[in-house]
């Protein structure tokens, strides 16, 4: 009994980590197309000088005006950036939920490297872990460890860290 419940758990745990694996990298393909398409929103190495003046980069030598233009355009490319990322992952989503593999691989972008890994005869186990790991959010949350508590489930350098689980 001991040890189902430990292979069960290995299992929901390998599958979280293949799906947010997953979703970093399409997250990272998707802002990296979109920058790279939008050019207009970083035009040189100089406009990140100064990052710290959140995200303003270097506006030195600028009259008001053209800063708050500067300002508005880098807040316009953000927003449309936003609002792509959400289309995109929405088409995922309804993919997943379809078990349509073909229209996942079109709302993913055929040049995300999750694609290289699921192919067309593993995606009903992909599809199977991602609602795996959408029923351990749900457990998560019914429990007080919603994604947002910072509970350690974050992936990399540390981020999460545990804290919370005090409570």
């Amino acid at each position: 009994m001991k040890k189902d419940s430990l292979l069960k758990g290995a299992a929901v745990f390998g599958a979280l980590a293949l799906m947010a694996g997953g979703m970093l990298a399409a997250d990272a393909a998707v802002n990296s197309s979109l920058t790279n398409s939008n050019n207009s929103n970083i035009n040189s190495d100089s406009d990140w000088e100064g990052r710290g003046n959140r995200g303003a980069g270097n506006m030195t030598g600028l009259t008001d005006e053209e800063k708050t233009a500067k300002i508005a355009e880098r807040e316009a490319n953000r927003t449309a950036n936003q609002a792509a990322m959400e289309t995109r992952r929405t088409a995922v989503e309804a993919a997943l939920s379809a078990g349509d593999y073909d229209a996942w691989v079109a709302a993913e972008g055929s040049n995300n490297p999750i694609v290289t890994k699921v192919t067309k005869d593993n995606f009903a186990q992909f599809v199977q872990a991602h609602n795996l790991m959408e029923q351990a959010r749900t457990i998560l949350s019914g429990i007080g460890l919603d994604e947002n508590a910072g509970h350690g489930m974050g992936m990399g350098m540390g981020l999460g860290g545990g804290r919370m689980m005090n409570k």
